[in-house]
């Protein structure tokens, strides 16, 4: 069973962190947790062998996976968040979608 993961919905708590590094990659997955736990959507993270950050599931499965994992849920399209790079990339009959988190959370494609 993997650990649980925690999110900040208040994102301000992050300057409380004895580390002064920057860590973008941290805060971009807390902008998409966020972003998705406030569009209601039921989501886990998976991890076999590398990691996917998010798995978002409906009442007939799982709908997308945010960053790997779509051979293992069998999903035609999936999806990898930047800050600010976009592509579209199609390998054995799959498309990846990279598009940056802003354009994500606005619906802009």
């Amino acid at each position: 069973m993997n650990p649980r993961k925690i999110y900040l919905l208040d994102t301000g708590f992050s300057a409380l962190s004895l580390s002064f590094s920057e860590n973008k990659g941290k805060f971009l997955e807390n902008a998409v947790a966020i972003h998705l736990f406030r569009m209601r959507k039921e989501m886990f993270y998976y991890r076999k062998g590398g990691e996917c950050d998010f798995v978002v599931k409906d009442i007939r499965g799982v709908q997308t996976a945010i960053q790997d994992a779509m051979n293992d849920f069998s999903i035609e399209n999936g999806l990898i968040l930047t800050y600010d790079h976009e592509d579209k990339e199609e390998a054995g009959g799959k498309s990846i979608s990279i598009s940056p988190v802003y354009k994500w959370m606005l619906g802009v494609e």
